[in-house]
């Protein structure tokens, strides 16, 4: 709450009714996407301010690929696979899986038009460089393995 802005989410997911609630209670501004066509993707991450992945586990983080390719500034949870990608304060920032944490890192993002500039621009280049069909379906393939062969 308190942030000026709006809140989209896009995808499916149990915790619809829950996110919709909290946001009424908090007075924030969101619009619910719900699942869209993958083509309609770039033209709504186009028009974002920043992208956030608050996640408590991803295998491989698809979406915050697509939107660092995109040139958007980017936040993800500090978990390993986030951290992964997002080298803090280089080409993304971390933040805590905490409201508050989530909340303070956007808040910084927001109050510093240059530091998004420069993060959009570093995590396309990252992208750009490291993110090649080759590298992204070897990485699918690795986590597809651990999953099979866990415990």
């Amino acid at each position: 709450a308190g942030l000026g802005t709006e809140l989209w989410l896009v995808g499916a997911g149990g915790l619809r009714q829950e996110l919709e609630g909290r946001a009424g209670e908090l007075g924030v501004a969101w619009r619910f996407f719900g699942v869209l066509p993958h083509c309609e993707l770039p033209a709504l991450l186009a028009r974002a301010t920043a992208f956030i992945l608050p996640s408590f586990w991803e295998g491989h983080p698809k979406s915050l690929l697509e939107a660092l390719a995109s040139g958007i500034p980017c936040i993800g949870a500090d978990i390993p696979s986030i951290r992964g990608v997002i080298r803090h304060r280089e080409n993304g920032l971390l933040c805590g899986l905490d409201s508050g944490s989530i909340r303070q890192t956007v808040r910084e993002l927001l109050d510093q038009p240059r530091l998004q500039e420069e993060l959009g621009r570093r995590g396309r280049a990252y992208a750009l460089e490291n993110l090649s069909l080759e590298s992204v379906v070897a990485r699918e393939l690795e986590v597809i393995g651990e999953l099979v062969h866990a415990p």
